[in-house]
């Protein structure tokens, strides 16, 4: 009965192995496949044990037949970071197995598990006599990298991008190192930035359009008449590797040297410069060969260097694996025909590559924090245009504005701040801007809604903290700046006088115009929903934005007939998080309780000014404004998951009309962030 039962344990796991896209594509009738059947052992693995341990030799990979295991990597610090979840079928530890490495990490049962241990010997005599068992780890391995299988078996997907500069290959050199960099800052786990071009030094001149006359093709041949001895040795070993995707990717890594920045760097120029023929072999090995440098690596930046003309099928391949590609070019020359003719190529080889597309544009500091209008218009901002500002000596470098935020695009972690309506008591948002900016934390895109929206959008165009705090002083010193009696049909002011405070601040500038994207909502009265702003003029959309019902007349913008955004969302923090925002932070200026907003008499303390106050402002006003906020107080309840963190300042001693409070309402927000600067920093920062 014992020999029965173990036959039926075998035959069930033989059938099991079969099952598994590592053996499917065998004959299971072969003697090298049986012979092989044969060798596999059932280990059975008890929750809270140990698979491996980081530094254990790799004499074998598993597959997990029950259970569960975690896979751990240990960081700098000695914590251990969840990387790989590993359920039913899947493949565990076959990467260190086929580079012959030790473990780089540990592997836990956290089920009670059986796995089927397959040792290297066995495994070896069948890959020699049965070469598709290596070809069905490969295909297991790309499917699991290009996020075909369960996406829980990597929690952390490595994401893979391609960056190309078609005017200046030089300067793309430079900025593709400088990138890397920061992405390392960015970025929780080690980076591989693989150059296509070899480069003889960083120059730093702006390439002319001469010495890029020549194409691609042209390219090649000619670095290929210059390949010294040991290139001619490179390609010899390369081209035995051609389809071997394991070993090409050793064959790389043995090529790569540590950047100063912390990142890894691989010259994979020998595969450009491999004859037509040779580069179609290896393009058919390009989505396995990812998909390892996805495995070994958080971040891939693959710089294509000079070969920027019509893609030949290695490099499509490239593009068509890559998350984001990342074009640069400079403004200080028309968009030239290398940029434009490199958009149109890509997108007929590429079905996305508008949507991948990110462009990066090159311009002098003298243009930071200052409003000015986008001098590469033809590409909308919202979220796929990255605007660098170059140092005095026209370098890029580290600490360059923009230069953090473009990696946080390409890490997938961008920053996104939402500001409240609330009247006078948005300037609290100011004073808030003004700690955050002294301490260096940045933001990659704003929402805002009434005031606030005019506080964001003033931000998102590049104006400090200090200099909008002017602003306000200025232009909007007290409630009669805004607020011109009119008769009381629609509304009690007409809203001439806002309109001339906005068009005054912003004049023509347009949402395509600002550094980083922003958006504004309002609500349509016709359909009851929400209107988002993310292109047109700011001046007309914070209009409609700030239309208080009953305080200022609606915008038509048919077929819209638009009031205050925080009818319906004060706190737009979900606008951001559907744009691909992962780190929202929040501030609030509605106070929870508000008792100067139920006043209904005069207040006579205040004397003849009280009076005056009283017929100026009827307390209908804020009662009007009060019930639109605790309604929106509410409905905030229903959106706290949209962020990650929310500042409170203080609010109830201030009306929604008292401007002329203006530095002691800048104080209460510099109060609050200062004391919650720390928390806001953790809730940001977060893996």
């Amino acid at each position: 009965m014992g020999s029965d039962r173990e036959k039926q344990q075998q035959l069930n796991i033989n059938r099991f192995l079969l099952q598994n896209p590592l053996l499917r594509s065998l004959n299971p009738d072969k003697p090298p496949v049986r012979e092989f059947l044969q060798s596999v052992r059932a280990v059975k693995v008890r929750r809270g044990d140990s698979v491996y341990a980081e530094g254990d030799e790799a004499l074998c990979f598993y597959l997990v037949r029950h259970g569960e295991v975690h896979r751990f990597h240990r960081e700098s610090d000695g914590s251990l970071r969840l990387i790989g979840i590993h359920g039913r079928g899947s493949v565990l530890g076959e990467v260190s197995f086929l580079a012959g490495e030790r473990h780089g990490a540990r592997a836990k049962a956290v089920l009670d598990s059986q796995l089927l241990r397959i040792d290297l010997e066995p495994w070896n005599r069948l890959v020699g006599r049965e070469p598709e068992a290596l070809a069905g780890l490969v295909r297991i391995l790309s499917r699991r990298f290009h996020r075909t299988m369960d996406p829980a078996e990597q929690l952390e997907p490595a994401r893979l991008h391609v960056l190309s500069y078609p005017d200046s290959p030089g300067r793309g050199h430079r900025l593709a190192h400088v990138l890397s960099e920061v992405l390392v800052s960015e970025n929780h786990g080690p980076v591989l930035l693989l150059e296509l071009g070899r480069q003889s030094g960083v120059d730093s001149q702006r390439d002319t359009s001469s010495a890029l006359s020549a194409k691609s093709k042209g390219a090649r041949a000619a670095s290929g008449s210059e390949v010294s001895k040991s290139n001619a040795e490179d390609q010899s070993n390369l081209k035995d590797l051609l389809q071997r995707p394991v070993e090409l990717f050793e064959w790389l890594r043995s090529r790569s040297h540590p950047g100063d920045g912390g990142y890894d760097h691989v010259d994979a120029t020998p595969l450009m410069e491999l004859e037509d023929a040779e580069r179609d072999r290896v393009a058919r090995t390009i989505p396995a060969l990812l998909g390892l440098m996805r495995k070994f690596y958080s971040l891939v930046l693959v710089h294509v260097g000079p070969y920027i003309d019509e893609p030949d099928r290695l490099l499509c391949e490239i593009y068509r694996s890559a998350d984001l590609i990342a074009c640069a070019r400079d403004t200080f020359t028309p968009a030239g025909p290398r940029w434009m003719d490199y958009r149109k190529s890509l997108s007929s080889f590429v079905p996305d590559f508008f949507d991948k597309l990110v462009s990066i544009t090159e311009e002098n500091s003298s243009s930071y924090r200052a409003k000015e209008r986008n001098p590469d218009r033809s590409v909308p901002l919202k979220q796929n245009r990255i605007r660098l500002f170059l140092s005095a000596n026209g370098e890029v470098g580290p600490d360059s504005p923009g230069m953090h935020r473009l990696a946080r695009k390409l890490s997938g972690t961008l920053r996104g701040l939402c500001l409240g309506g609330g009247g006078a008591r948005a300037y609290a948002h100011a004073g808030i801007l003004e700690i955050l900016e002294r301490d260096g934390l940045e933001f990659d895109g704003i929402s805002g809604t009434s005031m606030g929206a005019v506080i964001g959008a003033a931000h998102a165009a590049g104006i400090s903290a200090a200099e909008i705090q002017k602003l306000l002083r200025k232009s909007l010193p007290d409630s009669d700046a805004i607020l011109d009696k009119g008769v009381p049909t629609v509304s009690f002011f007409k809203g001439n006088r806002l309109n001339q405070v906005l068009m005054d601040v912003f004049g023509d500038l347009q949402f395509e115009d600002l550094q980083i994207p922003f958006y504004c909502n309002s609500t349509d009265l016709n359909s009851g929903q929400s209107l988002i702003f993310e292109s047109g003029y700011i001046s007309m959309a914070l209009r409609a934005s700030v239309s208080i019902p009953g305080v200022f007349p609606p915008v038509q913008m048919p077929p819209y007939t638009l009031v205050d955004g925080g009818i319906l969302n004060n706190l737009p923090g979900n606008v951001l998080r559907e744009r691909g925002f992962s780190r929202i932070a929040g501030i609030n200026v509605t106070p929870l309780e508000d008792d100067r907003s139920s006043q209904t008499t005069v207040d006579f303390s205040e004397g003849v000014q009280g009076i005056m106050e009283y017929f100026s402002k009827p307390p209908v006003l804020s009662i009007i404004t009060r019930s639109i906020a605790v309604e929106g107080r509410e409905l905030l309840r229903f959106r706290l998951e949209d962020f990650d963190f929310i500042l409170n300042p203080e609010m109830a001693p201030f009306d929604l009309f008292d401007f002329h409070r203006h530095d002691e309402i800048f104080e209460a927000g510099r109060k609050e962030a200062s004391a919650r600067l720390p928390e806001l920093w953790k809730a940001l920062l977060r893996h």
